[in-house]
């Protein structure tokens, strides 16, 4: 376990060891350190509008320093038919869009499923839903990067609502968004292999937002503890992380927190991966 600077709204967050992969139950080892952060020689006028518009909220605040042991977390989020694979062991119920042929294929990530449905599939696999710290460890790495690649937002490393950006012509952005046009569906689990974590973890920013294992509370960062923090004891809703193919690119940054009933299983943007002790 080591220390790292604070965490925050542009800030580094957590420390850990090691983080590792599950890929179809088969343990996989990514590197331990960061790999080198991917920034262009130049800023463009995409970065700089993603960076100046992209909000930062009051309950990122205030940038702390906590520590992480080390832990194991899905490369991939869920998928269908991994969930599948659960409720036909009698495991849990169905998704809610179990029989939607928008959201059922495989290779989707499963959506639909309450923080309940989520944190009994991951007990099944032997696993367990990731703390929020964990979640957003995975997503940035010790540098503090905004957003799992390093920093401005390309249409090539996440799946993520982009039409927006198509009011403001004088960023000249035409050509870039017919490049690669909103996409405004899910997609499969990684998709975007360009925009992996330094963990080389897929999807942690876009595709579908990801439930986690905390309570959310809007002044939780005020009261964390300094080591291996789990949220709230109790609270009325829970945390979810990491943007979606249904929300614009403010939701991406790593730092952005969400939350939600945790019985809550209309969200056809909301799914979940799992972790694992070290």
């Amino acid at each position: 376990m080591t220390n790292v600077p604070p965490f925050g709204s542009g800030a580094v967050p957590y420390a850990s060891t090691v983080v590792r992969a599950l890929v179809d139950w088969e343990v996989v080892l990514t590197p331990v350190a960061p790999s080198p952060l991917d920034v262009p020689e130049s800023v463009t006028m995409t970065d700089i509008i993603t960076e100046a518009t992209a909000p930062r909220t009051q309950d990122e605040q205030p940038v702390h320093t906590v520590a992480l042991d080390g832990y194991f977390i899905d490369k991939y989020e869920v998928t269908n038919a991994q969930y599948v694979a659960f409720v036909t062991a009698g495991g849990g119920e169905a998704s809610h869009y179990a029989d939607d042929s928008n959201y059922n294929a495989p290779q989707y990530p499963v959506v639909g499923v309450s923080w309940f449905d989520a944190e009994k599939y991951c007990d099944w696999a032997g696993l367990r839903l990731p703390t929020e710290a964990e979640w957003e460890k995975a997503a940035r790495g010790t540098d503090g990067r905004t957003y799992p690649w390093g920093s401005g937002t390309n249409f090539m490393r996440a799946n993520f609502r982009a039409g927006h950006l198509s009011r403001f012509p004088e960023l000249g952005l035409s050509q870039s968004l017919e490049f690669h046009p909103p996409r405004a569906e899910i997609a499969p689990v990684g998709s975007h292999p360009s925009g992996v974590s330094p963990y080389g973890v897929h999807d942690m920013a876009g595709n579908v937002y990801e439930w986690v294992a905390d309570w959310y509370d809007e002044d939780y960062y005020g009261v964390s503890p300094d080591h291996n923090p789990t949220g709230p004891s109790s609270g009325s809703a829970r945390v979810y992380r990491g943007g979606s193919w249904y929300f614009n690119f403010g939701s991406l940054r790593a730092a952005d927190r969400n939350r939600a009933e945790p019985s809550d299983r209309r969200s056809l943007s909301l799914g979940f991966r799992c972790a694992q002790n070290e």
